[in-house]
């Protein structure tokens, strides 16, 4: 059963409550592990802002290049709307068949039907 009144086995270290370091800090194998450790906690924390800012770039960067993608999908479309209207003019309204064979599903290469030639 736990008593409050017991004292710590912890080697005499106790907690000081109000600044979370144990007294017997004079301990010089307690100090090397305690520098050690901030040392891997500073360097730990150093990597993870350095991942945060990268990932940050990588996000703006692929923002940036769908945002570019988004704005040639629409310039595409737009000349195929063009495209299709003058073929139209100069040959006649495209049937389904020929409207869905325009484009290869192989390599999205454009090619006219031969019977439109």
């Amino acid at each position: 059963m736990f008593d409050p009144d017991a004292s710590s086995s912890d080697s005499g270290r106790c907690r000081d409550s109000k600044k979370g370091m144990k007294s017997g800090d004079d301990d010089p194998l307690y100090r090397q592990k305690r520098v050690k450790n901030n040392e891997a906690v500073k360097k730990s924390r150093e990597k993870k802002r350095r991942e945060s800012e990268e990932t940050s770039r990588s996000i703006e960067h692929l923002q940036a290049e769908n945002d570019d993608l988004r704005h040639r999908e629409i310039q595409a479309e737009a000349s195929w709307r063009t495209t299709k209207e003058i073929y139209e003019h100069l040959c006649g309204k495209l049937t389904a068949d020929e409207e869905a064979r325009l484009f290869r599903p192989d390599d999205k290469s454009p090619y006219l039907p031969d019977s439109r030639r």
